[in-house]
């Protein structure tokens, strides 16, 4: 079961005033570089997907339950980088669904990474015989690296404006 409402604000730093304007929510900050395991699964996805997208917050108030008029202090404050809010069920599943296309971009991009090294590294003999990579085989792999690098970028961009423009609160 989701709370109702849940709104993360990220900042490099926390803002004393939080608990004024949110009075009667419940509030808790994180330090996410002091944070081995996040607790709160929203938390982790948001985490994923900033990260994935490039972005790497480092400290995050979480404000359950929260007020409309306390959103309002937070953005006219300007004093958090960017928030992002959850505020019914299809929010939390569509979180949810960001997050597994986010995950499976990062085991891609690592997957591909990896194997890009291993086969540069392939030992210079193979059954016995001197083995080089001759120079179309390097430059079909450079080649599909530099694909493979744009469409990366490109999928992160639109992950990122599909995010941004589901999630984020207008800072």
């Amino acid at each position: 079961m989701h709370p109702a409402s849940q709104l993360f604000l990220f900042s490099t730093q926390f803002n004393e005033q939080v608990s004024n304007w949110f009075s009667g929510s419940v509030i808790q900050e994180i330090d996410l570089r002091l944070t081995r395991k996040i607790d709160i699964e929203e938390l982790e996805q948001l985490v994923t997907i900033l990260k994935l997208t490039g972005k790497h917050p480092t400290k995050v108030t979480v404000v359950m339950n929260y007020n409309v008029q306390g959103l309002t202090m937070a953005t006219m404050t300007g004093a958090f980088d960017f928030a992002c809010r959850l505020k019914g069920e299809q929010d939390y599943i569509d979180l949810n669904k960001l997050h597994h296309i986010a995950t499976y971009a990062s085991h891609a991009t690592f997957m591909f990474n990896e194997a890009y090294v291993h086969l540069k590294s392939l030992p210079r003999k193979m059954n016995g015989d001197d083995y080089k990579l001759s120079r179309s085989t390097h430059k079909v792999l450079r080649n599909n690296l530099a694909i493979t690098s744009d469409s990366l970028s490109a999928f992160r961009a639109t992950l990122n404006d599909v995010f941004i423009n589901k999630f984020q609160s207008n800072f």
